[in-house]
C-alpha cells in the first residue's frame, strides 16, 4: 500500500480561482461568446442602437481587402477599415445586395451609413458606401416595387439624383450605357447623361415616349435640355442621338401625344422661324412624311403644312380656300406643283407661289389661278439690272438663279459689284456679296429683304427681322446695324452663368451695376469657345465669332465682355479650347478696336472635383492675358462668397445667388475697366 500524499487546502483554493478566471474549457456544452474589441467594439458598446438591433456576436472579425475586416453579428454587421470608421449594417433587402456583390471586396467598399429609411413615395432603404480605392460613392436602395437598386452618387447622374431626390424618387433600374450616352430610371423621371450634352431630366410623357423608343439605345439618345414649357400646356425637349442627330419632342396638349421633329432638319427650323405653335400652324400633329415626288417630304400641323423639295425649299401652306384648291389640282403631284413662297397679303388679297404659278384670295374666299407668263422674267430682269446700276453694282449681272432658304423664296443676280434679291413680296433689294452668301446659308434669322441703302460706299440692307452690311475695316465681319453700341454701352458674350438669370444673372447685373448700359447680349446654356452643347444649334464663340454665324452689333461699345466657360472643359482637349480662345479674342479686337475688352474665366469652387474645371480656367486667364485683354479672376468665388448653400444645381445660381454673387462681379469689373 503506497503512501498517501497531502495536498494544501491553499493550493486546491488557488487552483479553482485559476479555472474561474479562465472560464469554460474548449469542447465544453456552452461555447464561447466571440469577443467585440477596437473600433468595431467601441461601436457595438457605444451605440444602443446598433447594439440593440444586431444582436450577439456569431463571429469573431473576418478580414478583407486594404485592411478592412467585419464582424458577424445575429442581425447584421460592422465594418471597419483603415480609411473609414466603424459602421453598422442590418440584415434585409439593401445587405443582401451588398454581399451579394463582394461587401467589401466589391465596387462599393465601405459602408459609411446605418441602413437608413427614407420615403420618396415608397418605404424604402438606403445604405451609403464609399470606396477608398477608388473615391467612388454610392447610395444602395431598396424599394418595394424595384427592390435593391444601386446608384453612383459620384457618377453624373448619381450626383444629379441625390441632389433632386423629391423631384425623381426611387431608383428602379441601374445605370445603362450605349456608348457615349447613359441614363437611369427613377420613379418620377428619368436622367440621362453624355459627354456632348451633360446630365438632364426627362419625366411625365416624356418619359414613357422615351422608353417606348428603346430609351438611351434608342434614336432619342440622350436629352441636351431639360423639358420647356410651351403655349397652353404644350412642352418640348431636345434630344441628341448616338448617331449626332438632333430630334424634339413635343408634346401636344389638345391630343395629348408626343410628336417627334428633326432638330437640325429644314421642316423645324422654318416652324421655329415662323413662331413655332404660337404661328398660324400652331403644334405639329405628325412626325415628317417621306415619299413625294422629287424626294420632297412634309409634317401636318394644326394649321396647316410644311413641305421641302430639293427644288423648292422649306415652305408653308395654312388651311383655307387656296389650300382647298391647291388639294382638288392634285396638291404637288398636279399643275401647281410645290409652293415656293409662304403666303402674304396685299390690300387684302392673300397671295401664294407655286411652281406652276400663283394662287390669289379675295377677301371673299375666291381663289384666282395665274400661270407663270413667258414675259415674267424679262420684265424681272429688267428692274433688278435698274437697281443695280443704280446702286453702282455694275449693268450687266449674271443669270437669273433662284434662292431657297428657310422660309424665303427669292431670285438673285449677280453684278461685279454685288447682288440683287428679289421677292414676291417685297421687289428687287441690293446686298453686298458677304451679305448675300451669309443670309443664303441661313436666311431664318433675318427674314426676307426688304430694302436696301448705299452711304459712302457701303451697302446696309433691312430684312424683315435686322439690317446687316459689311465692314471689311472690322475683321472682315457682316454686322448688325439695327443694334449699333456706342459709349456707355457693353456687349456681352456668354454660357448659362449669363444667360440663365437673364437681364438679372450675376453676370449682367454685376456689368449694369458698373455703371454700363447691357441691352446687347449673346448668350446660351452649353456654349463655350470650343463646345456647343446647346441643343439648338447656336454655335461656339468661336463659330459665331470668327466664322460670323453670329451678327455681332456694329458700333463702339464701351466694353466688351466674354465669360469663359466651364462647357469647355467637357470638350476634354485644353490645347483645342485654348487656341479657339487667341482667335476669338483676335477677332474680336479687330471687330471693336475702339472699346475695352474684358474675359473672365469660369466660376469654381474650392474643391476636389472642380479641380479640372479650375485647371482650365487658370488656362483661359493666361490665354487672355496674352492677347492683351483686361481678365476677370472669378475662379474659387462660389466658395470664397458661400454661395455654395444658393445654388440649383450645383454650378448655378437661384434667383438669391445671382443677387448674392451680382455686387462682386460689380467690384471685379469695374477695377478691370478703370
Amino acid at each position: 500500500m503506497s503512501p498517501k500524499r497531502f495536498i494544501s487546502p491553499a493550493l486546491v483554493a488557488l487552483l479553482a480561482f485559476i479555472a474561474l478566471l479562465a472560464g469554460p474549457v474548449a469542447g465544453s456544452a456552452q461555447a464561447a461568446t466571440p469577443p467585440v474589441k477596437g473600433a468595431i467594439g467601441g461601436l457595438y458598446y457605444g451605440n444602443s442602437a446598433a447594439r440593440s438591433t444586431l444582436g450577439q456576436p456569431v463571429s469573431g472579425e473576418i478580414g478583407g481587402p486594404n485592411g478592412a475586416v467585419y464582424q458577424e453579428f445575429a442581425n447584421g454587421r460592422i465594418y471597419w477599415s483603415p480609411k473609414t470608421p466603424a459602421m453598422w449594417v442590418r440584415n434585409g433587402g439593401v445587405h443582401e445586395y451588398y454581399k451579394g456583390r463582394g461587401a467589401v471586396a466589391s465596387e462599393f467598399g465601405m459602408p459609411m451609413t446605418p441602413v437608413t429609411s427614407y420615403s420618396q413615395g415608397t418605404n424604402g432603404w438606403y445604405l451609403k458606401t464609399y470606396n477608398p480605392n477608388t473615391r467612388a460613392w454610392h447610395w444602395i436602395t431598396w424599394s418595394n416595387e424595384a427592390g435593391a437598386v444601386p446608384v453612383k452618387t459620384t457618377g453624373a447622374i448619381g450626383s444629379y439624383w441625390e441632389s433632386h431626390l423629391s423631384q425623381l424618387g426611387y431608383p428602379l433600374s441601374v445605370e445603362a450605357c450605349n456608348g457615349p450616352i447613359c441614363s437611369q430610371k427613377f420613379s418620377r423621371g428619368q436622367v440621362t447623361w453624355s459627354s456632348a450634352a451633360g446630365t438632364h431630366v426627362v419625366k411625365n410623357g416624356f418619359n414613357a415616349y422615351y422608353d417606348r423608343q428603346g430609351g438611351v439605345g434608342g434614336v432619342l439618345g440622350g436629352a441636351t435640355v431639360e423639358e420647356s414649357p410651351l403655349t397652353a400646356g404644350g412642352a418640348q425637349q431636345t434630344f441628341l442621338g448616338a448617331d449626332g442627330a438632333r430630334r424634339t419632342t413635343i408634346w401636344h396638349p389638345r391630343q395629348g401625344r408626343v410628336v417627334l421633329m428633326k432638330s437640325d432638319g429644314a421642316i423645324y427650323s422654318l416652324w421655329r422661324q415662323l413662331g413655332a405653335e404660337n404661328s398660324g400652324l400652331g403644334y405639329p400633329t405628325s412626325s415628317e412624311i417621306s415619299g413625294l415626288p422629287s424626294g420632297g417630304v412634309y409634317e401636318d400641323f394644326d394649321g396647316g403644312k410644311i413641305y421641302w423639295s430639293p427644288a423648292t425649299g422649306t415652305q408653308p401652306i395654312q388651311w383655307g380656300p387656296i389650300f382647298d384648291e391647291w388639294a382638288r389640282n392634285g396638291y404637288e403631284r398636279g399643275s401647281w406643283g410645290y409652293p415656293t413662297s409662304p403666303s402674304w397679303q396685299v390690300n387684302g388679297t392673300w397671295n401664294q407661289n407655286f411652281q406652276g404659278g400663283r394662287a390669289s384670295q379675295a377677301p371673299n374666299g375666291t381663289v384666282t389661278w395665274t400661270p407663270r407668263g413667258a414675259n415674267d422674267d424679262a420684265d424681272l430682269d429688267k428692274a433688278m439690272d435698274q437697281l443695280a446700276s443704280d446702286d453702282g453694282f455694275g449693268s450687266s449681272g449674271s443669270a437669273l438663279s433662284q434662292v431657297f432658304s428657310g422660309s424665303t423664296s427669292a431670285q438673285y443676280r449677280r453684278y461685279p459689284g454685288g447682288v440683287v434679291v428679289t421677292t414676291a413680296q417685297y421687289g428687287p433689294v441690293a446686298m453686298d456679296n458677304h451679305v448675300f452668301e451669309l443670309w443664303r446659308s441661313n436666311a431664318g434669322p433675318e427674314g426676307l429683304p426688304r430694302s436696301a441703302k448705299l452711304t459712302y460706299g457701303k451697302v446696309y440692307t433691312t430684312f424683315e427681322k435686322n439690317a446687316l452690311a459689311y465692314f471689311p475695316e472690322r475683321g472682315d465681319l457682316v454686322m448688325r446695324t439695327d443694334t449699333a453700341l456706342s459709349s456707355g454701352d457693353s456687349f456681352i458674350i456668354g454660357d448659362s452663368q449669363t444667360a440663365k438669370g437673364g437681364y438679372n444673372s450675376w453676370v449682367v447685373a454685376g456689368i449694369r451695376q458698373a455703371g454700363y448700359r447691357t441691352n446687347a447680349v449673346y448668350a446660351m446654356g452649353g456654349i463655350g469657345f470650343t463646345g456647343d452643347f446647346s441643343g439648338v444649334g447656336y454655335g461656339t464663340y468661336r463659330a459665331g465669332v470668327v466664322d460670323n454665324f453670329w451678327q455681332l452689333p456694329a458700333g463702339d461699345p464701351s466694353v466688351v465682355y466674354i465669360g469663359g466657360s466651364g462647357n469647355d472643359q467637357w470638350v476634354y482637349n485644353n490645347p483645342a479650347v485654348i487656341a479657339d480662345i487667341h482667335t476669338t479674342l483676335k477677332k474680336i479686337k479687330q471687330a471693336y478696336p475702339n472699346s475695352k475688352i474684358v474675359m473672365a474665366c469660369p466660376i469654381t469652387k474650392r474643391t476636389p472635383d472642380h479641380n479640372d474645371r479650375n485647371a482650365l480656367a487658370a488656362l483661359e486667364l493666361q490665354a487672355a492675358r496674352e492677347e492683351g485683354v483686361r481678365t476677370v479672376d472669378t475662379r474659387y468665388w462660389i466658395t470664397d462668397f458661400h454661395v455654395e448653400n444658393l445654388l440649383s444645381d450645383g454650378i448655378h445660381m437661384t434667383p438669391a445667388g445671382d443677387a448674392a454673387l451680382a455686387p462682386h462681379m460689380r467690384d471685379a469689373f469695374a477695377a478691370a475697366t478703370r
